[in-house]
This record gives C-alpha cells, structure tokens and sequence, in this order.
C-alpha cells in the first residue's frame, strides 16, 4: 500500500490521535499507520538528518509511523502521476485540490481531505462490509455494490467454473464485472478457472465478448495451475476490497445454505489476506502471460 499524507495534515492528526476517543474512520486510519506490513508511507517534506531527528521527537505519529512502514519524502503529489503504479493508493491532503483529486482518482486511488476523511471512510467500510445469505432471493449485483464509491483498476476473479459455459456470461459474470467495476477505465481484468484444458472452450469467443461489452482491452484467462497453493475458493479481488462467493459467482441466483462476503482492506485482515493472495496470482499470471 501507497499511503500519502502532507503535512499539514500528519501535524492534524499527531493532535487528533492522542484523544482516547476516536472515530471509527480515524481508527482504521491509525491502524494502517501503525501496524500493516509493506506501508510504504510519503509526505512532502525533505529532511535534513537533524530535521528529521527534530520532527521525530514533536511528532510523535511520525515517529510511530516509521518504526514499520517505509518512509519516502516527495517534493508534491506530482510523483505518483509519474512513478505510482496505484497498484494500492491513499492519499490525504489538508484542504482538496481538484487537479490532485482528479489524478488520484482517475488512476483508481482514494483521495481524501482532512476534514472529512473519517467520514468517508466509514462510509467505504459501511458500504463494502457485507455478508449476504442465499437461502433466499439473491438482489443481484447493482443493489449489493449500488453505490459510486471506489473506483478500482484492477479486478482478479479467481473462479474454476464461472466462465465455462457462454450462458454464465450473461447470466453470471457481465452483472458482476459491470457492477464492480461501473464505468471507469480499468488497468487489467483477470479470469483464472478450470476449464482451459477442455478442447471446446472457445477462450477467443469469450474474450471478444467480455472485451466488448466490458469496453477494455485488458482482460486475459487463465488456466490454473499453481504448485504449492490451492485456489479452490471463488474470491474476486480489487485493488480496495474483495468479494468471498464459496459457492461459486455463478451460482448466486440458486437458493443455498452458502453466504457471500465483501470487506475492505481497511480491516486488517482482509489486507493481509489479499495481499498474500496477490502475491501468488500476480507470480502465477506473471509466470503464464
């Protein structure tokens, strides 16, 4: 994770975060501050050796900080538009820039502000927090995932039997994708199943279709195949949160004892957990492209 915070802001939040009261929203900030693995922390500061001592011993966040994440100082916020991948990214700025948020944003990173931070991450939690039992009427989709909150450019869909058959496009697999990604621009789509060993599968056909109707070039199938690591579980990934289906995403529309689950990674281990997972697909992927 790529977290960014200027300065005016981290000397905010170094008074916020000694009141024993905390908001929800300040509280999953603080813990990713202070306790996630692989934070690679940015402020716009450049430290001299003694400034860097100096501001240590007043801000006391900071100095938590750096005990774990990975600290690099940046001139602006100029330097994610040139080097950041937004594989993961947070930014916060003490009062909005339109252009900063724009940048963020169209990337498919989290922009906040100051003031308003905690709210809105409440909200991100509040919203993509879910458990969904199918022992009843499935809503669909756009209820489940009905609000424009994230917007995320990467989607990983492992599943060994949601694109075997043409009908689980439609049915299955467009409602899904277009909800989860609606109409933003998007880096890659990944499928990794079960079935392209069978000799009629047609991955070309269902490319075209899915390349089509989901408006991006970026999506690829593949095989699975992996040593060491079972990927028997139907789990969709995003670059903020991931969908848990046990029983399969094409499945959702029968009534089952099963129950879907959605969480953020602002709960910490549903960070780890995806984080671990990635590394794995991303090796995989990487190793069959």
């Amino acid at each position: 994770m790529e977290l960014y915070i200027d300065k005016i802001a981290l000397d905010k939040l170094n008074i916020d975060f000694l009141n024993e009261n905390l908001a929800i929203g300040q509280m999953k900030l603080l813990d990713i501050l202070q306790s996630y693995d692989e934070l690679y922390f940015f402020t716009n500061q450049n430290f001299e050796n003694e400034q860097f001592e100096e501001y240590k011993s007043v801000n006391l966040l900071f100095n938590k900080i750096i005990e774990k994440a990975i600290l690099r100082s940046i001139e602006s916020i100029d330097f994610f538009a040139n080097e950041s991948t937004f594989e993961q990214t947070i930014v916060i700025e003490n009062s909005e820039n339109h252009i900063n948020r724009n940048l963020i944003e169209c990337k498919g990173g989290l922009y906040f502000v100051y003031e308003t931070y905690s709210e809105k991450i409440e909200e991100l939690c509040f919203h993509y927090t879910k458990k969904i039992d199918l022992d009843g009427t499935f809503g669909g989709w756009q209820k489940i995932l009905n609000k424009t909150l994230l917007k995320v450019n990467e989607i990983i869909v492992n599943d060994n039997y949601l694109i075997d058959d043409f009908k689980y496009i439609n049915e299955s697999v467009l409602p899904l994708l277009k909800s989860v990604k609606k109409q933003f621009s998007i880096n890659r789509i990944v499928f990794i199943t079960d079935y392209l060993n069978k000799s009629n599968y047609k991955k070309d056909s269902k490319l075209e279709i899915l390349k089509t109707e989901l408006r991006t070039s970026f999506i690829n199938i593949f095989h699975k195949n992996f040593r060491g690591f079972s990927n028997h579980d139907r789990i969709l990934y995003t670059n903020f949160f991931i969908i848990d289906c046990p029983i399969g995403f094409s499945q959702v529309n029968k009534t089952s004892n099963s129950v879907i689950y959605i969480e953020t990674i602002f709960d910490k281990f549903t960070y780890n957990r995806r984080r671990r997972h990635l590394k794995e697909l991303n090796f995989f992927i990487d190793q069959n492209s």
